[in-house]
């Protein structure tokens, strides 16, 4: 897997924060928060994957 380059990590564009925090919604729709300032930065369906070991 590639290391992520600098360009790709979500940035909140209200603080400049980068840690997010995901809060999950019905209809597999998630909230990208700023875990700093606490600020929407994104809201979409399948962003993550949950993958459970057989």
């Amino acid at each position: 897997m590639d290391k992520a380059k600098a360009d790709d990590v979500l940035t909140c564009s209200k603080c400049g924060a980068k840690t997010m925090l995901i809060y999950i919604e019905a209809g597999e729709v998630q909230r990208v928060v700023c875990a700093s300032c606490n600020d929407l930065v994104a809201y979409t369906e399948n962003l993550i994957r949950i993958l459970n070991k057989s």
